[in-house]
């Protein structure tokens, strides 16, 4: 049999509370994917760490007619008495209700920056997957602002969750300013992740140092960081440059996201520290001196390699990047559009490797590669003469490939860049916007579902046994419940898995070996 992979649980989900409505999904929708034909392969996991609100139930399914896998992501609303639970678009924009849009976009926003560890099970890159947010419970639904799925409002009987002929299944119709609530949102979240990281990164005294940029807002947003957080001391280290924060920074009030950051890490930092005010964490953080990796803020993009395979490397880049100048179908208008489509197909114009944050393009942000403020694009820097060693004979070489081109004007091009996990040197920029429509256009309500019991009196009803379904289900629901409760981590669920065929005998029949850890 082959090797069924793990994933890491969120710890403190195995209590009782909840539990029925999840497990007997859960239950419902292996059963399914086992018995249907047209699912060649799947996995279903539940309570992933690190994923935040849409962790109940993760789905991936490869269908035999479809080219492209299915990942579903699942919060399961129980209600007990759905007639008087109302649920209507107004409850979305409250941040302390449980169906808060804010926080199931912050769930999203988490989900996109580490979507790359879905890429083996999908088989292919996150984004070129049919990607689904799922809200799922028995309340009645009361919207106003609805797009229906098809002909009806109503789920299709043919739905792998489908648990109800009441049942209903749809978008919201989302307008302008449903956009910007959103991505205001974002940054209050973002600021609180950064600050988050970084308060606990000085708590315990910069030890981690060497894995800071592991971290993915930090990885993001080391850059921004570098340039308007902190200061780099003249001190250079072998691995690590010392740095403090500006005083610019500690100093401002000028009421924008650097303010609202700086007071984030103050109140967390005050939090933490008994018996100090604001003013004294203030002197305490200006004398703080702590350690950053060396591609920490990309003061020059970093290869750590010999000096004839920098050069290799460098050429590399120097060409790539030309070749992105001169393509028609990805320079138009001066503006060179990169996505991550480009990283994919038969034949991709471009690889990880070539956008990566250490020695691709991901590592010219901030010294080669600036923000225009204008377009909230990328630019080629205006003061070359500024450029650390590598940087600069990249700036050179394409200068002079340019000038073989007949094209001698290389501040006239703009970068449009929307990849997942690259370098930002904005908090807030247009590309918020995009994210918040991608969210809303992959976001699916299905309200008046069936309730727990009725969830288990469908399974029994499907379940392909011949004899005594009954006891069958309470021994495969058992099992299901068992595998939830596991406290760490625990195997996909897939149908290679033996469970069900081999119910009625209560061994273990899926192999636990390789563990998948979705951290930080």
């Amino acid at each position: 049999m082959a090797l069924v992979p793990r994933f890491e649980k969120k710890p403190g989900t195995s209590g009782i509370s909840g539990q029925l409505y999840e497990t007997k999904l859960l239950t419902l929708i292996f059963v399914r994917a086992k018995i249907l034909s047209e699912i060649e392969s799947f996995y279903l996991a539940s309570n992933i760490n690190g994923i935040g609100a849409f962790d109940d139930i993760m789905f991936i399914c490869h269908r035999k007619e479809q080219r492209v896998p299915e990942i579903w992501f699942i919060q399961a609303k129980h209600k007990e008495n759905p007639n008087k639970e109302r649920f209507s678009e107004d409850l979305l924009k409250s941040e302390k209700d449980a169906f808060s849009l804010t926080k199931y976009f912050e769930s999203y926003l988490t989900i996109r920056e580490k979507c790359n560890i879905f890429d083996e099970l999908l088989g292919c890159n996150f984004i070129d997957a049919n990607y689904k947010f799922v809200i799922y419970t028995p309340a009645k639904e009361y919207f106003l602002k609805k797009l229906v799925i098809g002909s009806s409002e109503f789920t299709d009987r043919n739905d792998i969750i489908y648990t109800s002929d009441k049942g209903k299944t749809f978008k919201y119709d989302y307008n302008e300013e449903d956009i910007n609530f959103l991505t205001k949102s974002t940054i209050v979240s973002l600021i609180r992740r950064l600050s988050e990281t970084l308060v606990q990164f000085f708590l315990n005294n910069n030890k981690n140092y060497k894995n800071m940029m592991s971290n993915a807002s930090i990885r993001k947003y080391h850059v921004f960081l570098a340039q308007n957080v902190f200061e780099f001391l003249e001190n250079e280290f072998d691995d690590h440059y010392l740095v403090r924060f500006r005083l610019t920074f500690l100093n401002d009030n000028n009421k924008n996201v650097i303010t609202e950051l700086k007071l984030s890490i103050l109140n967390l930092y005050t939090k933490n520290i008994k018996g100090h005010t604001k003013e004294s964490i203030i002197n305490k953080l200006r004398e703080l001196r702590f350690k950053v990796p060396k591609n920490f803020g990309n003061l020059d993009i970093c290869i750590r390699a010999n000096e004839q395979n920098t050069k290799q490397r460098l050429n590399y880049l120097s060409a790539k990047i030309i070749q992105l100048l001169k393509n028609k179908n990805i320079t138009v208008h001066n503006i060179v559009h990169i996505n991550d489509n480009m990283l994919t197909g038969s034949n991709p114009i471009l690889t990880d490797g070539d956008l990566k944050d250490n020695e691709g393009i991901g590592g010219l942000i901030g010294n080669l590669l600036i923000i225009d403020k204008d377009t909230e694009m990328f630019k080629f820097t205006d003061t070359p003469d500024l450029l650390k060693e590598n940087s600069k004979r990249i700036y050179n070489k394409l200068i002079l490939a340019l000038q073989k081109e007949g094209l001698n004007n290389l501040h006239k091009f703009r970068f449009e860049i929307n990849v997942t996990d690259f370098p930002a040197l904005l908090l807030m920029n247009k590309n918020d916007k995009i994210l918040a429509r991608d969210f809303l256009n992959n976001l699916l309500f299905y309200t008046d579902q069936a309730k727990e019991n009725e969830v288990e009196k469908i399974t029994k009803l499907e379940m392909t046994v011949k004899r005594n379904p009954y006891a069958i289900y309470l021994n495969l629901h058992n099992y299901i419940q068992k595998w939830w409760m596991e406290p760490k981590d625990s195997n996909y669920l897939t149908k290679d898995c033996a469970i069900y065929e081999n119910v009625s005998d209560k061994s273990t029949v899926c192999q636990y070996t390789v563990a998948i850890n979705i951290t930080n």
